[in-house]
């Protein structure tokens, strides 16, 4: 017969279902302390991830990607909101290649937005998606360069930062912290 010690409100003393009873009862109550333990350690960790302690506890380098991400999130939203402007007020030759090209910068820009959401929350997913991200804008930035008119300015305003970022990404513990384990 199995022993259980420290247990003292019930010791049973009888034959083996009154020890299977007392093991199942023994069982649920273990469980279901432990279950309102880690809910209740699950509740502390989003409180502070999610509430102010979370902005003191991150490190410069998150800090430093999230502002880069987040102006670039806004200066595509700008520029959405230029095109978008420009396709209401101006005539065009093909309305709906216009509209069709609104939408889809929209998009892209609601979706920059969504990813640096995620990084700041931790999301271990978001990485990819700003890396992804990152080596677009590094190929406008090459594309821009080029040419007859190339713009060295705008290649290094759009592709100086997203190099940076896409290195800070890929080779930064704190981002890796941040981000968790399996990230």
């Amino acid at each position: 017969m199995p022993k259980h010690e420290g247990f003292s409100v019930f010791t049973p003393r009888g034959n083996d279902y009154e020890w299977r009873r007392y093991d199942r009862a023994l069982r649920r109550a273990r469980t279901s302390t432990l279950i309102r333990f880690s809910r209740t350690v699950q509740f502390v960790k989003g409180f502070w991830q999610t509430g102010l302690m979370s902005s003191l506890s991150r490190s410069l380098v998150v800090g430093f990607i999230s502002l880069v991400l987040a102006l670039q999130s806004v200066g595509l939203l700008g520029v959405a909101a230029l095109f978008t402007f420009e396709t209401v007020t101006q005539p065009s030759t093909n309305l709906a290649g216009s509209v069709f090209l609104d939408v889809l910068i929209w998009v892209f820009a609601l979706g920059a937005g969504a990813a640096t959401r995620a990084f700041w929350s931790g999301k271990s997913g978001s990485r990819g998606a700003i890396i992804v991200w990152q080596m677009v804008l590094v190929g406008v930035a090459i594309a821009s360069a080029q040419g007859d008119t190339a713009r060295w300015d705008f290649a290094l305003v759009i592709g100086g930062p997203a190099v940076i970022v896409a290195i800070f990404m890929l080779f930064s513990r704190g981002v890796s912290r941040h981000l968790g384990v399996g990230a």
